[in-house]
Parts: C-alpha cells; sequence; structure tokens
C-alpha cells in the first residue's frame, strides 16, 4: 500500500492562521486541525497600553520631553503570537503530521514565521505565497494556490 502524501497550507497574518491540508492531486483543500489559531482578540495599541508615556527631565531650566515605549505593544503581542504558532507547526512536523508544508502570509508574518520555524518544519517546507489570505474562503485560497503553483 502506497503511503498518501500530506500537504499543510498554513495561512496566516499577524492576528490569525488556518491550517488547511491536501491529501493528494485533486483533492482540494480542507482542515487539518479543528483548533483556531487567533490572537484572544484583536486590540488597538491604545488598549493594550493602560497608562500615559512617562515624562523625562529636561537640561538645567528646560522644559521635560515625553519618553516614548521602547516597542509597540501591539506589535509585540502579533509576534509572541507568530512565535507560539511556529512553534506549534515545528512541534506537528516533529510528529509526521505532515509531509510538506507551504506557507501563505503577509509579508512580515511571513517573515517572522521564517526567522522562528524550528528545524522540523523548515525541513519539510516546500513553498511560500508572499499574500494575506487569511479573510478568504477556503475555495478562494484553493484559487491562489493554483495560480502560483502551491496546490500540489
Amino acid at each position: 500500500m502506497i503511503k498518501k502524501t500530506v500537504t499543510w497550507y498554513l495561512v496566516a497574518d499577524g492576528a490569525r492562521a488556518r491550517l488547511f491540508a491536501n491529501d493528494g492531486p485533486g483533492r482540494g483543500l480542507h482542515p487539518a486541525t479543528d483548533k483556531t489559531y487567533a490572537l484572544d482578540e484583536v486590540r488597538r495599541t491604545q488598549d493594550i497600553v493602560s497608562d500615559r508615556e512617562g515624562r523625562g527631565a529636561g537640561p538645567a531650566g528646560g522644559s521635560g520631553h515625553a519618553m516614548t515605549a521602547p516597542t509597540d505593544p501591539r506589535a509585540h503581542e502579533e509576534a509572541e503570537f507568530v512565535r507560539h504558532l511556529a512553534g506549534e507547526i515545528g512541534e506537528m512536523g516533529q510528529k509526521n503530521q505532515y509531509d510538506r508544508l507551504v506557507i501563505v502570509a503577509a509579508p512580515q508574518a511571513l517573515g517572522a514565521l521564517r526567522a522562528h520555524l524550528p528545524r522540523a518544519a523548515q525541513d519539510k517546507l516546500i513553498g511560500e505565497l508572499n499574500k494575506d489570505l487569511t479573510q478568504l474562503t477556503a475555495a478562494d485560497i484553493t484559487q491562489h494556490l493554483e495560480a502560483a503553483g502551491l496546490l500540489l
């Protein structure tokens, strides 16, 4: 008996992701897992930061100046989300839940996923599509993948 080759498609941006599977030519996409990948709630920066920024002392006799936060809290939350997602995809790759991996992601998320993807998933990575398709239906995502030559 020939083992089927399972290709997973990770469709993501910085706040949500979906995993689809393809079990062979002409079989289309179907959800790979029942799990939902999303930040609990996409929030604006002003909703994340509870305090006003501090003020620093200026030169003697001069006025003070506002201090800015070193990082954008929302960007930090999105970076943590992508880091966690990459880790989970790596764990599932280590367990051989898929044979091949294609990542479809918004540009910034794609770069972050590349940077944090564990070796087990990197070894199975066969393609990437630099687009944010998270809001599309599975049928629309299928069309984009076919047009890019990534639906295997």
